[in-house]
């Protein structure tokens, strides 16, 4: 299975603070500010299904600010307060075995 990454960088300094004059950065230009995959192309009907339903997906599942760049298995530990999911990234199909590549789509 081919995956796409694509990565989107800041364009500016993200000051947070100041503290003795000198400036506290939360993320500073050129830094990744996200990466996302385009898996269109599974590579079996079992792996389809597992994208469509959430179970296997690119990245990180509960963040806006992805910084994992690798095709995960998802797993969810729902609490009264909310939920917290955890991610292990796979470089093979877990159903028919075949690798999975990541390629990088420069613009």
């Amino acid at each position: 299975m081919k995956v796409t990454v694509r990565k989107s960088y800041y364009d500016r300094d993200g000051v947070i603070g100041e503290k003795y004059g000198i400036p506290h950065y939360l993320f500073r230009k050129g830094d990744i500010e996200r990466i996302t995959g385009d898996m269109n192309t599974p590579c079996c009907l079992e792996m389809a299904k597992a994208i469509r339903d959430n179970f296997i997906g690119f990245g990180e599942e509960d963040t806006t600010l992805n910084k994992v760049q690798a095709v995960c298995i998802y797993h969810c530990h729902p609490y009264p307060e909310g939920a917290s999911w955890d991610e292990m990234g796979i470089k093979f199909c877990p159903f028919c075995g075949e690798e999975i590549l990541l390629k990088e789509d420069l613009p």
